[in-house]
């Protein structure tokens, strides 16, 4: 219980179609072609050096938003972050109500922490349309004079429903034919979006049916790396599809 509500943990990868849903929102659409190419950033204030890597070790080019989102493409998301403007994503994630986000471009990998309670909150935009809906532990209480508290869920328009429409099409390909084919559940549609971060420390499938919305998430108590090349789609893609199932 206290892993799915206190424990913070990075979303990684899984936080990408946040991103994405900001572009498709800012006018770019699903078949919009951003760079994945490698470059260079240096740190102003420490003169560090950081390069990024696809999870592949390679590039495409020029590639479609969908086809980044598809094969979570890092270099092409971190690309789309500097085109977008940090400025701007920062101030409107913020509004959207996340919390402690860095303002570098690690946030379009997922470099912050959140329960998995709570991120299951964000992630439900996109089942719904385009409304993030607040999960509920309790959703009522009688007490011993049989008078009833009823608790209802706070609700929030991030996008609309058509602006929603086009990630949802991409989160189902990506399940259909990339990262997060280890998903599929036989005669029931499936979307969503695998997660891992740095060294496997975390690791996620965040998806949904028409009916249900699943987060799952593998990793150690103590912030240890996991073994050598764990990742969503092989390690919580497949516990999301036993459930499911």
């Amino acid at each position: 219980f206290n892993r799915a509500t206190q424990s913070k943990r990075q979303p990684g990868s899984s936080f990408k179609p946040f991103l994405y849903q900001k572009a498709l929102d800012w006018g770019y659409s699903p078949l919009s072609e951003i760079p994945d190419i490698s470059r260079t950033y240096v740190d102003k204030e420490t003169d560090e050096e950081w390069k990024p890597k696809n999870y592949e070790d390679n590039f495409e080019g020029l590639i479609t938003l969908k086809e980044a989102i598809v094969h979570s493409r890092n270099l092409a998301t971190i690309n789309l972050l500097s085109l977008l403007g940090l400025d701007s994503l920062h101030k409107e994630f913020k509004k959207d109500g996340f919390k402690n986000l860095p303002y570098d471009l690690t946030l379009a990998l997922g470099s912050f922490g959140m329960s998995p309670l709570e991120y299951s909150g964000f992630y439900s935009m996109f089942p719904n349309y385009g409304t993030k809906v607040e999960p509920l532990l309790i959703k009522k209480v009688i007490n011993r004079k049989g008078e009833e508290k009823v608790y209802e869920s706070k609700r929030q328009e991030i996008t609309s429903a058509k602006q929603s429409f086009l990630m949802l099409d991409m989160m189902k390909e990506a399940v259909k034919r990339g990262t997060g084919r280890n998903a599929q559940v036989p005669g029931i549609e499936i979307a969503g979006k695998t997660g891992t971060t740095n060294s496997s420390v975390d690791v996620w499938f965040c998806g949904f049916s028409p009916d249900i919305e699943v987060l799952t998430w593998y990793g150690n108590d103590n912030n240890t790396p996991l073994k050598k090349g764990e990742t969503g789609g092989k390690a919580a893609a497949p516990a999301f599809k036993h459930f499911m199932t």
